[in-house]
């Protein structure tokens, strides 16, 4: 048991358990050395890049760093919060708002995020209420995986500071729906804020029923991944590397062996502990990608549009029944483990790689359209969503 759970440990000041911890704890001193300086900076910056006076504010909430490193976690969640942060900026609907990403006080914050190309500066929630005083419509954008945090630091903010804010309005980014909280979580919310709403960044989970259930308004609003993003290269310059999702599964180790059985001379890189960009020049290197996640992912689409072959199990949650007809959709993973290792011998030849790549990079290029997209996120703010509670 922690010792904040502990009876001492409940009736013992703030303070004083920060003290402890500072103590006690190496990675709690270095956090707190290393969150000095960000506060500072933050706090210099904020009156630098926004206007105090703004009345039309619009917040994207993103997780902190590592608790222990001090970090930023890279994901592709984050990637595309990031572009949501910079569709936002643009859109003509939002002309009289400032648009700020923030972290939660809660998490253990960061100051810009270096694993991807960038130019946001991170502040923290509280100071989205202690800065902008006249703020009469804010906009809070928080993903699934802090619902549940956001009601403590609204709280925080005080009843005063809340009721003070003609329009508040939370929307929640669900980018999982595996991920999303229970409705009771939503309930939360809506006790403390007027209006909660819901965007959703998988079709299959925007429908009337996930509407019904949180008893919200919902919206589709896609990701900003498109071919345009992306430099597809062509089979002559490609490695035979396959590379794998950092993605867990029971059967990933088991199919991963046999690739590298039947196909000795077969690169296989899994995916983890590089930047965005080392990243993206690794898939643009690959001939090949398998995800172990969500399926429909970053990572599927990636390496598709960057002129690379991806491989996905089919999930009725995250794909469109359409994508059942991609010939490198498998039923299941048991299929995937029997079968891939003869379909990479088969499509390594460059007249059957292309008319395979060609495939799938014609039909994902007209699902995933960067106009589509930005239309989808105009809508959201017009406040035409998808469905209405």
């Amino acid at each position: 048991m922690k010792f904040s759970q502990t009876f001492l440990g409940k009736h013992c000041p703030s303070s004083l358990l920060t003290g402890f911890r500072l103590l006690l704890r190496p990675s709690q001193r270095r956090r707190f050395v290393r969150e000095k300086h960000i506060r500072r900076n933050q706090d210099a910056l904020i009156g630098e890049q926004y206007d105090s006076k703004g009345r039309n504010v619009v917040v994207y909430i993103v997780d902190g760093a590592d608790w222990i490193t001090g970090k930023e976690k890279i994901s592709g969640g984050l990637i595309s919060i990031a572009s949501m942060f910079e569709e936002a900026k643009k859109l003509p609907e939002l002309s009289s708002y400032q648009v700020i990403m923030v972290t939660l006080d809660s998490t253990p914050l960061i100051l810009r995020h270096t694993e991807f190309e960038n130019d946001i500066t991170v502040f923290r929630l509280s100071q989205v209420f202690s800065y902008f005083k006249q703020v009469q419509h804010l906009i809070i954008n928080v993903p699934e995986l802090l619902v549940t945090e956001l009601p403590a630091e609204l709280r925080r903010a005080g009843k005063k500071r809340l009721s003070a804010i003609d329009k508040l309005h939370v929307n929640i980014v669900n980018q999982n729906n595996q991920k999303m909280p229970a409705p009771e979580a939503v309930d939360e919310l809506k006790r403390l804020v007027p209006q909660v709403t819901m965007c959703i960044g998988h079709k299959r989970s925007c429908t009337e029923e996930v509407a019904r259930a949180y008893r919200i308004p919902l919206h589709y609003l896609s990701t900003r991944c498109s071919p345009e993003y992306y430099r597809r290269r062509a089979f002559g310059d490609k490695m035979d590397l396959l590379t794998a999702s950092k993605d867990e599964h029971p059967m990933k180790a088991s199919i991963l062996a046999e690739l590298q059985k039947r196909l000795p001379a077969l690169q296989i890189q899994v995916i983890r502990n590089l930047t965005y960009g080392q990243y993206k020049a690794t898939i643009e290197q690959a001939k090949w990608l398998v995800t172990f996640g969500e399926g429909l992912d970053w990572y599927f689409l990636e390496t598709v549009f960057s002129g690379g072959i991806s491989f996905a199990v089919y999930t009725d949650e995250f794909f469109p029944d359409e994508y059942k007809q991609l010939p490198t959709v498998f039923d299941s993973y048991e299929q995937m483990q029997r079968d891939l290792p003869g379909m990479l011998e088969r499509l390594n030849n460059p007249e059957v790689y292309n008319e395979c790549q060609s495939t799938l990079f014609n039909f994902l290029k007209k699902h995933h359209r960067y106009d589509e997209y930005a239309e989808k996120i105009r809508a959201f703010y017009r406040g035409n969503y998808d469905f209405n509670f």
